[in-house]
């Protein structure tokens, strides 16, 4: 049998009048599901309470200040936008299993003041935009897990900076391209710093020496090797000419049999001496001789386009080596 039901008034303790089927004044309450609720004095609550199946369903047109209250573990849901104007939520509390679900949209968040974002697992915070000019900080950000940190353009000019970064675990920081600076980091575990290619800084980096490249600049120069083998009174190439290239001297050894005199020159010939001239020549005794020994800035250095040359004032054997590179 169906029975229709019959909507009467109802007066609560504190005297506010509502519209159901069936109202306990006593608590305040609308009992029966599937009611609804037509509307109330202005500033009066209604609750609508879970039936024993656990069900309830309401509509309810709400007038002036009235409020709503939900108990239990039942979902408030705004299922719709929000019409044009000034609506504004102003505060949401959850207890329980409750939730506020936003479907479709995009949640745009503005606020003064500091915010703190704490994550756990393997949340992520992307920022996806440079920080604009000015002095804008990260002050510091710790990651646990498989957490990361993604820069992904260079930071705009200005004063921005990253205080301090900490990585645990396999995190890692990617620095690209640029001349971005990081004051100071430490590692842990298997973390790393990769740096692209640049002028990147750190503030110190300790590395061997590197025997097969020298560099001038970021240009690099392969060091090379001439050898010394004269014995004659006439200028000699000890270093072909390289066109458009000067051949700057890092290293030289020099050995005569007898008692000679010599001067180094470039191919231009007696005005462009490099060591000594035929006035004043480098003397050496029988089976004598000298050593330049290495030197990064070079001891000398011939014009473009010019071979290396060596000149004795006498024909006897002259041996030695050069170590030189082309700049």
């Amino acid at each position: 049998m169906t029975q229709k039901p019959v909507f009467t008034d109802a007066i609560s303790a504190t005297g506010a009048i509502f519209l159901a089927d069936e109202f306990s004044a006593a608590s305040n309450t609308v009992v029966v599901p599937y009611s609804k609720i037509m509307g109330g004095d202005a500033g009066s609550t209604a609750t609508m309470a879970v039936n024993a199946f656990g069900r309830a369903k309401v509509n309810a047109e709400l007038t002036s200040n009235t409020n709503l209250a939900i108990s239990g573990s039942v979902n408030a849901r705004i299922s719709a936008a929000l019409p044009a104007g000034t609506n504004q939520i102003g505060k949401v509390e959850l207890t329980g299993s409750s939730q506020v679900s936003i479907q479709n949209a995009t949640l745009a968040v503005t606020q003064s003041g500091a915010w703190d974002v704490s994550l756990s697992g393997t949340g992520n915070v992307v920022i996806t935009d440079p920080l604009p000019a000015g002095t804008n900080q990260i002050g510091k950000v710790e990651l646990t897990g498989s957490s990361q940190v993604a820069i992904t353009t260079e930071l705009p000019a200005g004063t921005n900076q990253i205080g301090k970064v900490e990585l645990t675990g396999s995190s890692q920081v990617v620095i690209g391209a640029g001349t971005n600076q990081i004051g100071k980091v430490e590692l842990t575990g298997s973390s790393q710093v990769s740096i692209n290619a640049g002028t990147n800084l750190i503030g110190q980096a300790v590395v061997g020496q590197n025997i097969n490249t020298l560099y001038d600049g970021t240009t690099a120069l392969t060091p090379k090797y001439a050898n010394i083998a004269v014995n004659a009174a006439a200028a000699t190439d000890l270093i072909a000419s390289v066109a458009a290239k000067k051949l700057r001297i890092l290293a030289m050894s020099v050995i005569a049999e007898a008692t000679a005199g010599f001067y180094l020159q470039d191919a231009g010939g007696d005005s462009n001496n490099l060591m000594g001239d035929s006035t004043n020549p480098v003397e050496v005794a029988p089976r004598g001789g000298f050593v330049l020994p290495f030197n990064p800035v070079g001891w000398t250095e011939t014009s473009a386009s010019a071979a290396f040359q060596i000149v004795p004032n006498v024909a006897t054997s002259i041996a030695g080596m050069v170590v030189y590179v082309e700049v």
